[in-house]
């Protein structure tokens, strides 16, 4: 058997001079740089997004990417925020003591939240 007929045989394991190869695994990357992997059931329209949403965030501009931090953080301030104002109202009904202290509203809940989130600390209004 001739060396190049030896290499390109598929079905048995590859050696060269007289040393084993790891077998072959399938490439994820085609030779002349194309991507051998496909997208299943995803819409064409979202297609281009889907594969370079990093790149689709970095092409935005500074007001959308601030806009989308900040609603980010404002809105888990406000559902931890709820939370904690829940919290508070069934606990103030079901004992004497307030669950948590020196919250009595819902923007001393709001405040409680943004502290103990960004760990700022807790003060007295």
């Amino acid at each position: 058997m001739d060396e190049t007929e030896r290499l390109s045989c598929d079905d048995v394991r590859k050696e060269l001079n007289g040393w084993a190869s790891a077998p072959r695994r399938a490439r994820l990357v085609s030779k002349t740089g194309q991507t051998l992997l496909t997208s299943v059931e995803l819409p064409q329209r979202f297609r281009a997004t889907y594969k370079n949403w990093f790149h689709l965030i970095i092409e935005c501009n500074w007001r959308s990417i601030i806009v989308v931090f900040a609603s980010g953080f404002i809105g888990s301030w406000t559902f931890f925020g709820t939370l904690y104002y829940l919290f508070t109202v069934v606990g103030y009904q079901t004992s004497e003591r307030n669950c948590i202290e020196n919250v009595n509203s819902f923007v001393t809940a709001f405040l409680f939240s943004m502290e103990s989130q960004h760990t700022i600390g807790y003060g007295f209004r």
